[in-house]
């Protein structure tokens, strides 16, 4: 797969949060991260687990884990 082929659909209502249903800023910036970056297990491997790396996605977004835990 070319790196710059890559593409995630994910509807702008949910993006947005046009129904209010979080209660944290970063809750759609944690899930984009995790779609982007497990995409692949989600849709063709939905019983896998993973370890999500808190203390990465932390840092990036200049928050703590707890933060991130919670969204």
């Amino acid at each position: 797969m070319n790196k710059e082929n890559y593409h995630v659909q994910i509807k702008p209502e949910f993006l947005f949060d046009e129904y209010e249903i979080f209660d944290s800023n970063y809750s759609t910036w944690v899930f984009l991260s995790l779609k982007i970056k497990y995409n692949y297990f989600l849709q063709h491997a939905p019983n896998k687990t993973f370890k999500i790396e808190v203390d990465g996605m932390a840092n990036y977004y200049a928050t703590s884990p707890a933060t991130i835990y919670e969204s």
